[in-house]
């Protein structure tokens, strides 16, 4: 294995389905717009989040890098945002998504 720390603006496109939970927090929702096709209840108490799918063939430009040791009130923030060309949505919308989650993607770099 290559360890492999993306610069911002690299692009990636997937190369198998990427599902992953979608937090509903305000700085998802163009995504959550997108993907869940509801209107975004957010609840700053609550950590809600939706299992959604990117698609084969989604292009992710990595926006955000956000890399913390350890926790802050005992949950795990470090995190990457991406904006997203979906196949099927004209419009790019910016999601970002757990690093633990981000490090399941199958991807090949986009020159």
């Amino acid at each position: 294995m290559k360890l492999f720390i993306p610069e911002l603006g690299t692009k990636i496109k997937l190369t198998q389905n990427w599902i992953f939970p979608l937090h509903a927090e305000n700085k998802n929702k163009g995504a959550y717009m997108a993907l869940v096709k509801m209107p975004l209840i957010f609840d700053w108490t609550q950590s809600v989040t939706t299992s959604v799918t990117l698609p084969v063939g989604t292009i992710l430009i990595v926006d955000r890098i956000y890399i913390r040791r350890g926790t802050w009130n005992g949950v795990n923030i470090s995190s990457v945002s991406f904006w997203a060309l979906h196949p099927e949505h004209k419009k790019k919308f910016r999601f970002w998504a757990k690093l633990v989650d981000v490090n399941q993607i199958e991807c090949e770099v986009q020159l």
